[in-house]
């Protein structure tokens, strides 16, 4: 899956000691936005090929965010 955008999103994982932090924003715009938990066992991450949708999938739940 992509991560990043035709139209500049992308999506970055950092390490943060055992869990992970998912960050994702705009290229150019201040601040970075990221998920308001860490996140462990990552299997999925990454933009659908319309840009339109962000998947980060956990061994145990997965979260949708959408855009306009």
């Amino acid at each position: 899956m992509p991560l990043s955008t035709q139209d500049g999103w992308f999506v970055v994982r950092k390490q943060s000691g055992r869990d992970d932090e998912i960050w994702f924003g705009r290229t150019g715009e201040l601040g970075e936005w990221f998920l308001d938990r860490p996140v462990t066992e990552i299997k999925a991450l990454g933009f659908s090929l319309s840009g339109k949708s962000l998947i980060v999938a956990t061994s145990s739940d997965a979260t949708l965010i959408r855009r306009s």
